[in-house]
């Protein structure tokens, strides 16, 4: 019991690691790129940033260097004329500091009284001499600041004083949270959805391999049943029962081609078919029986289904079937399906003799992952989750009751035509 629970959940892990690896690698690739992409736009920002600053800081302290009355006072070394200057223009302005000087960078005015008199900081060295306009950062009396340095000139040209205006560097931080919050924001989100994204295409990966576990599940069967029967042909070619060994090669062949010719007779759908024939084939080998009850056909899909989808319904129907009565007695070894079109409805009925499902189990049985299994429970959750979910979007209904003498019957009711005005049903090629 406890290697076929482990041998279960090995073949649940490697069946489900593809999707999962695959989704994994999508989901790297796009936190990478978003990570990449946020990286460029921040460094670009950041460049803009400071060059928005450096020119707005250098162009309003070349503006007050050349103001008439800012270099008639500092030609006076009036203090006071250039205070009441300062407080005019700083009510216009946004800069955090400003800062003049006479020729020697000696503070004529500073936010601070007790500052004046005393020799600026962060100088660039025969900078002012040259009458050279210059930016530098660095920690001064008010702070952290980025300042833009500007020599004062009179009328003849000649540096009688200096201007520094500066930006203190955690105004500066806020205007850089302000645009990179929101961005960071709409990155995040771009990488949310696209998590979303590649977690439904992996989904939608994950329910197309479903199908082709089905289809090659099928091809397993039949190369079991066709090595089976090679051996017994190589057997009866060693004993030389040659006719022996064409009754069974004609036998085979014409039993084959009746299952294939009832089913095309009763199904229009082709992927149906293949599909059903597949299940025979695999009950078989299982030591089942499966029947498809006289009276069943099908002409025309119900609406809002293609036959991927129709066959995934019937489908993971008669495997829960299989599972369910595959260890019962000889006698209940037995599944039957009844599909029909006749009517306003597509009708699937699918009845086994297994162990039944417990009425408190009714409820929630084809919620995801829920199963009247304890063995591989995942697997038959999923199968009936899906059913349950193409249900619902066609508008259908599932009832489930006790099957006679003993098990469950499924019965599931599809419109042809959906309950919405302008529906037209949909009908299969022959």
């Amino acid at each position: 019991m406890v290697n076929k629970m482990n041998t279960n959940c090995l073949r649940l892990f490697d069946r489900r690691m593809f999707p999962l690896r695959f989704f994994l690698f999508l989901l790297l690739i796009s936190a990478l790129l978003i990570a990449a992409l946020g990286h460029y736009f921040a460094a670009r920002f950041e460049d803009y940033l400071n060059h928005q600053v450096r020119d707005m800081a250098m162009n309003q302290a070349r503006i007050i260097a050349s103001n008439d009355s800012v270099v008639a006072a500092v030609e006076a070394r009036d203090t006071a004329q250039l205070r009441a200057i300062v407080r005019r223009l700083a009510s216009g302005s946004d800069f955090d500091y400003l800062v003049i000087g006479d020729r020697h960078s000696v503070r004529l005015y500073h936010p601070n009284p007790a500052k004046i008199g005393y020799p600026m900081q962060w100088t660039k060295p025969g900078a002012l001499e040259k009458g050279e306009s210059y930016f530098i950062s660095g920690e001064g009396s008010i702070g952290v600041a980025l300042r833009a340095k500007t020599p004062v000139f009179d009328r003849h040209g000649k540096v009688v004083g200096v201007v520094s205006l500066g930006y203190l560097s955690s105004k500066i931080e806020g205007w850089r949270r302000d645009f990179i919050l929101p961005v960071a924001a709409a990155f995040a989100a771009m990488l949310l959805l696209l998590l979303l994204l590649w977690w439904l295409f992996a989904a939608y990966l994950r329910h197309r391999m479903r199908g082709m576990e089905q289809y090659v599940d099928g091809l397993r069967t039949q190369r079991h049943e066709q090595l089976n029967w090679m051996s017994t042909i190589n057997g009866l070619l060693q004993m030389k029962e040659y006719d022996r060994v064409l009754e069974m090669v004609h036998g085979e062949s014409e039993l084959q081609q009746a299952t294939v010719d009832r089913l095309l007779g009763s199904f229009a759908d082709r992927q149906l078919v293949g599909l059903l024939f597949g299940k025979m084939q695999r009950a078989s080998e299982l030591g089942l029986t499966l029947a498809v009850a006289d009276g069943s056909q099908l002409t025309q899909l119900p609406a809002g289904l293609n036959s991927g989808e129709f066959a995934s319904i019937v489908g993971n129907l008669l495997d829960n079937a299989f599972e369910a009565c595959r260890d019962g007695s000889p006698e209940d070894r037995y599944v039957e399906l009844y599909l029909s079109d006749e009517g306003a409805e597509v009708l699937i009925e699918v009845a086994d003799r297994g162990c039944g499902i417990a009425e408190a189990q009714r409820e929630a049985i084809f919620n995801r992952g829920v199963s009247s299994k304890d063995d591989n429970h995942d697997e038959h959750g999923i199968g009936l989750y899906l059913i349950a979910g193409y249900v619902a979007r066609c508008g259908g209904v599932i009832t489930l009751e006790d099957n006679h003498p003993r098990g469950t019957l499924f019965s599931i009711y599809l419109p042809k035509v959906k309950p919405t005005h302008g529906t037209t049903p949909e009908h299969i090629d022959r």
